[in-house]
């Protein structure tokens, strides 16, 4: 019986069960610390990351050597077990807006406890690994449009991904964090500036990963405009109406 917390993915995985495998007894464990662990350039020439505790076969760390009321003999219910040593994981965990994975101290969701072959232990590349859970954002409806770095993967250019002080887990303010890639120079027409790109309240006008319009467009004209320019379209009692101001902004 192989510890489940070994299952995974890819070359690296295995080797480590194979390596366990022909050491094995049927129920039981007793030749694993017999196990070779790759580090330094083995592990390099392999492709692979391994955790600290592992590569330097201080198993009892994580793992009580006989008995536990948790999985995989862990000492402590996983996420508090991985907080107990990733302490700024933990600050980020109190943070305004932690990642719900995080805060259900769900960590092997997205990493693999003992080797990898993504960096950070990642169980996939990171912009399938946030896919898992987040496929609707690169979809795009018939006739809209994806952010590109959506399309891409790229989601920690924006994103924090165990947790953030700013709403949506953002690096930043939603202001600062559009100006990154989008400068507001290149968007003013005749030195005039929309209010809320000068305010950077971008998001007031456009959706950050997709929308079922172009330029990711929260809505259409004039029902986009009338957010906030409802008073263009409170007709009643005019005695006249440009007809443009009642159809396309």
């Amino acid at each position: 019986v192989v510890d489940p917390l070994l299952a995974g993915r890819g070359i690296a995985f295995d080797l480590l069960l194979g390596l366990l495998a022909e050491g094995m007894d049927a129920g039981t464990h007793a030749d694993v610390h017999d196990v070779p662990v790759l580090v330094g350039e083995d592990a390099v020439a392999a492709g692979v990351y391994v955790h600290a505790p592992f590569r330097k076969q201080g198993c009892v760390e994580c793992h009580d050597p006989h008995s536990s009321r948790e999985a995989a003999l862990l000492k402590e219910r996983q996420g508090e077990l991985c907080l107990s040593c990733h302490l700024s994981i933990r600050k980020l965990n109190a943070s305004a807006y932690p990642h719900d994975v995080v805060a259900s101290g769900e960590c092997l969701s997205c990493h693999q406890p003992h080797m990898a072959e993504q960096a950070g232990l990642l169980n996939q590349p990171a912009g399938e690994l946030c896919l898992q859970c987040h496929q609707e954002k690169v979809e795009a409806p018939r006739g809209g449009s994806v952010h590109a770095p959506t399309a891409a993967g790229e989601c920690q250019g924006c994103h924090a991904v165990h947790g953030s002080d700013e709403k949506g887990m953002l690096l930043e303010p939603a202001s600062e964090t559009c100006t990154t890639c989008h400068d507001p120079s290149d968007l003013v027409d005749e030195g005039e500036i929309h209010q809320p790109v000068a305010q950077g309240e971008c998001v007031q006008c456009h959706d950050p990963h997709r929308s079922g319009k172009e330029a990711l467009l929260v809505a259409g004209a004039p029902l986009l405009c009338s957010g906030c320019h409802g008073e263009v379209l409170a007709t009643e009692g005019a005695v006249s109406v440009h007809p443009p101001a009642q159809d396309d902004c």
